[in-house]
């Protein structure tokens, strides 16, 4: 009963401390693209929810980034705190270890990262392209819906789309569209065209479908040819590609999730070594960053028992070396593995392994 008062004690002044720091970070970064862009902003007027969305959706991604800083810095202060008035020296007294305390943070930074991965395949990146997006229209208002035509090949399976009509707004919706099967050597085996396509319960579904095959000497059989009714809706089961595999030939690659981008891979074999190297140690960065909120605890949780009688500011410095020593080490680890100078998933994981090993040796050493 009594640990669990404890813990409760410890959860609470970190989260408070967590909250301060974590808004004031927030702060900062809105406030460096004030500078640039709130000129426009007065000069278009938006409508005051627009610039409220739009900062909300651009520091969506600096999050990764803000956040276990926020949480390293908190997690000093409450330990340092902790400390300073005698109250880790009163707990191990009692028979309670600094690890049992610790995981309190542990569990906080566990969550974080798993938060901050679920937000990275859903929230973010559709917030972060719809601010890239409104930036570049100068703050103005969305212009009404255009679709524009799409070229996607699926190299997995050697089918190309070829869209007349595509609209990033509704992926699931396609106009004017012909679907070519190939065969390994090249030849077209069936071609399915139709002037409306849409995604309904997992599947696509054809609507006035023309269906052509084709012989191993790539000639139409003209006796397997089918030209539906005008009232006819097929489904096709075996179009495996979904909307979101379109879609993720319109949008810059930085905005992808890591769930489209490992789809893109598996459907664009035929990128070159370079160009798959770069976007594999991208895919694999992606899913390397959120769990920096629970690596840095490894060194800041040390630093911050030991801090308890000399300033605070010698624990913040060494942990901010780390931090930036982290993130130094990161963006070697993408250079080298874009450069093919190591595997792409090494490059991108080895500032975790890296400094998950050295905070584990700190924790190990410390009493």
């Amino acid at each position: 009963m009594a640990i669990r008062i404890l813990r409760r004690y410890v959860l609470r002044e970190l989260l408070a401390v967590f909250a301060y720091c974590a808004t004031g970070f927030i702060l900062i970064h809105l406030v460096f693209d004030l500078f640039s862009s709130l000129p426009r902003i007065l000069n278009n007027q938006p409508h005051w929810q627009q610039v409220a969305r739009y900062y909300l959706s651009y520091v969506a991604p600096a999050l990764e980034l803000l956040i276990p800083a926020a949480l390293m810095l908190a997690t000093l202060y409450t330990l340092w705190q902790l400390s300073r008035h005698h109250e880790l020296v009163a707990m191990r007294a009692s028979g309670i270890n600094l690890w049992t305390i610790s995981g309190v943070f542990i569990k906080v930074g566990l969550v974080i990262s798993l938060m901050m991965v679920l937000a990275r395949e859903t929230v973010i990146p559709p917030a972060a392209l719809w601010a890239h997006q409104f930036k570049n229209r100068g703050f103005t208002e969305e212009p009404e819906e255009t679709t524009e035509p799409l070229s996607y090949a699926n190299s997995m399976v050697n089918r190309q789309w070829l869209i007349d009509a595509f609209s990033p707004h509704q992926p699931g919706q396609l106009r004017d569209v012909k679907v070519t099967q190939e065969r390994h050597d090249g030849t077209r085996q069936t071609v399915i065209s139709a002037p409306l396509a849409e995604w309904l319960d997992g599947a696509w579904w054809f609507y006035r479908p023309t269906i052509r095959h084709f012989n191993e000497q790539d000639a139409p059989l003209g006796g397997k040819q089918t030209e539906a009714p005008i009232d006819t809706i097929l489904e096709i089961p075996y179009l495996t590609e979904t909307p979101d595999d379109l879609l993720a030939e319109k949008r810059p690659w930085e905005l992808l999730s890591a769930s489209m981008m490992a789809h893109y891979l598996q459907s664009h074999q035929h990128l070159s070594a370079a160009t798959l190297a770069e976007r594999t140690t991208d895919f694999h960065a992606r899913l390397a960053m959120p769990w920096t909120s629970l690596i840095v605890l490894f060194f800041a949780i040390p630093l911050g028992a030991q801090t308890g009688r000399q300033s605070i500011l010698s624990g913040i410095i060494v942990a901010l070396a780390c931090f930036f020593g982290f993130y130094a080490l990161f963006q070697v680890g993408i250079f080298m593995g874009k450069s093919q100078l190591v595997q792409p998933w090494i490059g991108a994981w080895l500032s975790n392994v890296v400094f998950l090993t050295i905070g584990a040796g700190m924790a190990l050493h410390t009493r």
